[in-house]
């Protein structure tokens, strides 16, 4: 059974509670993944907050981004920019945002992790992103990505009959046709190997166990920067104020100075 910090009655007494997606993976994950496996809920890194990572000594991290949302209320255009469907309003990416997670626990967040991508190119690889959409399955992901995909198959079937037709150059039709070929590669990548639906949650992994490129170093440093603060482990907990500090909580019409530590 994986470790959760904070607690599962930490979590429970949480102001904000999780979603119901978020629940599924925390019990999904801590019923079936081993004890070495370590599992972070919302760690607040400066300024980014995944919803779940996980961590195992000797073999790396996979960070999980998770959205209880109704496919059918979004869409994602050729570019890879999401929107509602309603209004056409532009979102930010889930995919783009968890990426940013990874980006910056290289390069901001976690020490000596930016060296050790430049010594060894396959550091990279030790971190795995995920986006989970509780109330989509495998299929729907599928179908929900087909309308783009199925876009790109008729600009490059309108490319192919331009470049048929000698109605445009064999340098402009092939550096078309590379440009429409890496943006649709991307599209492929985040469906392929970073959605997760609810009944192929088994696909989030963790990478294999190689402590040469994830050190006992890198490790302790997640393990320290991962740890929750002192407010979530003690919010919701009742305070047991001292006598002194029960006479100064009732407010009274008269001036007064109280002095404290910040925070108190």
């Amino acid at each position: 059974m994986a470790k959760i910090l904070p607690t599962v009655e930490n979590i429970q007494r949480l102001k904000v509670p999780p979603t119901d997606g978020e629940w599924y993976l925390i019990n999904y994950f801590i019923e079936h993944l081993p004890e070495n496996v370590e599992i972070y809920f919302q760690p607040f890194l400066n300024g980014d907050m995944p919803d779940i990572i996980l961590v195992q000594k000797d073999a790396g991290v996979a960070i999980i981004e998770v959205k209880d949302w109704n496919l059918n209320l979004y869409n994602i255009d050729k570019n890879n920019h999401w929107h509602l469907t309603e209004n056409g309003a532009l979102l930010k990416s889930p995919f783009q945002q968890v990426f940013r997670y990874k980006t910056n626990l290289f390069n901001l967040h976690i020490d000596g992790m930016l060296e050790a991508k430049l010594k060894n190119k396959q550091f990279f690889g030790r971190i795995n992103s995920y986006v989970y959409f509780h109330h989509a399955t495998k299929r729907n992901l599928s179908d929900f990505f087909s309308n783009v995909m199925n876009e790109y198959k008729e600009i490059e079937q309108n490319l192919n009959e331009s470049f048929k037709n000698k109605t445009i150059s064999f340098d402009k039709y092939e550096k078309k046709l590379d440009y429409q070929k890496r943006k649709k590669e991307k599209i492929e990548r985040d469906l392929n190997f970073h959605s997760i639906g609810n009944d192929n949650i088994n696909k989030i992994h963790l990478p294999s166990i190689d402590s040469n490129i994830f050190t006992e170093d890198i490790y302790k440093e997640f393990q320290r920067y991962l740890q929750p603060p002192f407010h979530t482990i003690n919010q919701g907990i009742k305070i047991d104020y001292t006598k002194k500090q029960e006479k100064l909580l009732i407010s009274k019409p008269i001036h007064q100075k109280i002095k404290g530590v910040a925070g108190s």
